[in-house]
């Protein structure tokens, strides 16, 4: 799979049962239906999805207020992991808010989950803090990473 054969295009509600499936096998604690409704009529919102062969294969959601860009959630389907899609989402939604005037991103991640710390890094995040118990089920820090867009 390369990533030029990827669509990606608005998230909508009818990408949401795909989404949701998704959201459901990768987190113990998976955004609502509502949660992703929210998003996706926020007008200081970015929702994204990542298509292969008609089929989600990932999403990214992002908001921004003023200079400031919120990356809320960026997934891979497991069966499609470590083939760039998250990483042509991040680079995607970056460049997004820097043309909405944005001049530093933040995101929070499980202090855990290295591979996606090392991701953010690449794409030039680095740690600013720690938010304690952040995450529950299980309960874990999260690390608060930003990047200068």
């Amino acid at each position: 799979m390369a990533v030029e054969q990827l669509i990606v295009e608005q998230m909508g509600s009818r990408h949401l049962d795909d989404v949701l499936a998704i959201e459901r096998q990768s987190y113990s604690t998976p955004w609502s239906s509502t949660s992703f409704k929210n998003e996706i009529y926020n007008p200081y919102s970015i929702a994204l999805v990542a298509i292969l062969e008609g089929k989600v294969v990932g999403y990214i959601l992002a908001n921004y207020r003023f200079h400031e860009g919120h990356i809320l959630n960026v997934t891979v389907h497991r069966d499609h992991m470590r083939k760039g899609i998250g990483t042509h989402l991040m680079k995607l939604v970056l460049e997004m808010l820097r043309q909405r005037q944005c001049t530093v991103a933040y995101l929070e991640v499980r202090a855990s989950n290295n591979s996606a710390r090392q991701l953010y890094e690449k794409l030039g995040f680095y740690e600013a803090g720690r938010r304690k118990a952040y995450y529950i089920e299980p309960f874990e820090d999260a690390v608060l990473m930003t990047a200068d867009l």
